[in-house]
């Protein structure tokens, strides 16, 4: 799988498979002010997993759900022990998952760049493969969890240029979004599934 899809399903998915293993889920969700973000992943997992999926509105908030088995056993696989599998990784595969995590548990400005998570090991090894790229960071407590910092100037334009995240581009203006017979703006109060999709596959399984 594609360690950007897996840093940011990581920090932001869950999976899920009932007793009778019928079927496999993983699934995440975005707040509707993340959608660049929210479409980025969607399209990126439904292109490498092919399968069953859902896709609805709930509590405002944007939720896909992909069923597939293979894809169920590897993120189940990386959140067992997720600092094995990111020392494991290439160079050029840790500044994807960097990128991917960063999309989901990062915070993102001009004078600051935080990535926040409860496993502080994993931290450990992010912040040492940004330091040995001139990034200067430092792993510190955040109430129940913990975060790296990225504080002076000179390392947030190094992080900005050396992690490709889309939290990392540069903002866009956000026209308003109406609804189709354009009366107004679109709600985001519905909870419903208005979209799903098969792309492959015979059976939940993936």
């Amino acid at each position: 799988m594609d360690t950007r899809i897996t840093g940011f399903l990581y920090g932001d998915g869950w999976t899920y498979y009932n007793s009778q293993g019928e079927y496999y889920e993983v699934g995440f969700q975005q707040s509707m002010k993340n959608m660049k973000i929210y479409q980025h992943y969607k399209q990126l997992v439904l292109k490498a997993h092919k399968g069953y999926w859902r896709e609805r509105v709930r509590k405002g908030r944007m939720e896909l759900i992909i069923y597939s088995k293979k894809l169920y056993t590897i993120l189940a696989t990386v959140k067992g022990n997720p600092c094995k599998y990111f020392e494991e990784l290439s160079a050029k595969d840790k500044v994807l998952f960097i990128a991917g995590l960063t999309d989901s548990e990062g915070c993102v400005s001009r004078r600051e760049i935080a990535i926040y998570n409860s496993n502080r090991e994993l931290l450990d090894e992010i912040c040492l493969f940004l330091v040995l790229h001139g990034v200067n960071c430092k792993v510190k407590p955040n109430k129940n969890i913990w975060r790296i910092r990225v504080r002076s100037r000179e390392s947030v334009n190094l992080f900005l240029k050396l992690i490709p995240a889309i939290k990392t581009l540069p903002p866009q203006v956000k026209p308003r979004r109406r609804n189709p017979r354009g009366e107004g703006p679109v709600s985001q109060s519905t909870t419903a599934w208005f979209c799903c999709g098969k792309l492959g596959g015979t059976d939940f399984q993936g």
